[in-house]
């Protein structure tokens, strides 16, 4: 059973991530474009090295982040990271991943990823389309 934990000390680290399976083929971004967002055709394939899985765990464990980690088993099967520094009234989710074999189960669009208090008192109000 996946649960949601918001990432501490004592269940993340940076090796975290290493067995995390970081690769998707992509085929349609989203880009600002005269002021408004728009999806545009943009394919490549991301696929992370373990360098770069251990740039995004120290990332997500530094003090300009509020994460939460999908966990099964006491593995990351999944994250978001909320930066804490607001836009305006806004806070930015600045990055939503779930490991490949772990897409389309639900991981990212779980109300408990969406419902937990920040540290500041306000809710953290996300949505995604996931393409």
């Amino acid at each position: 059973m996946i649960k949601i934990e918001l990432l501490s000390e004592t269940n993340f680290c940076l090796e975290s991530l290493d067995s995390y399976n970081r690769k998707q083929n992509v085929n349609k971004v989203y880009r600002r474009i005269d002021g408004e967002y728009a999806l545009v055709e943009c394919k490549y394939t991301e696929d992370w090295d373990l360098s770069q899985k251990r740039s995004v765990a120290k990332q997500i464990s530094s003090d300009d982040y509020i994460t939460y980690i999908a966990l099964e088993n006491d593995t990351v099967v999944g994250f978001i990271g909320l930066l804490k520094k607001l836009n305006g009234p806004y806070m930015i989710l600045d990055m939503m991943q779930a490991s490949s074999e772990y897409r389309g189960q639900g991981v990212g669009t779980r109300g408990d990823f969406y419902d937990k208090k920040n540290e500041r008192g306000r809710f953290a109000t996300v949505w995604s389309d996931i393409c």
